[in-house]
């Protein structure tokens, strides 16, 4: 992907493979538009906290070429 990718992942979230993974999907779901894409953020954070749980949010911000 010809764009940058910024990954942000909470602490106890952060997982070589899942960021690998990460990557990957995006570089396939969006290297068709990397003429237009200029950068591409990612966050993932628990939607609990501290309290812990299996619950996560995935927030991805895509910024486009003259929008």
């Amino acid at each position: 992907m010809a764009a940058c990718a910024h990954l942000r992942v909470a602490p106890g979230l952060a997982d070589p493979s899942r960021v690998g993974y990460i990557r990957r999907r995006l570089a396939m779901k969006l290297g068709k538009f990397a003429q237009a894409v200029v950068r591409v953020s990612v966050r993932i954070g628990d939607v609990n906290g501290w309290r812990g749980g299996p619950d996560t949010v995935c927030r991805i911000k895509v910024v486009l070429r003259s929008l």
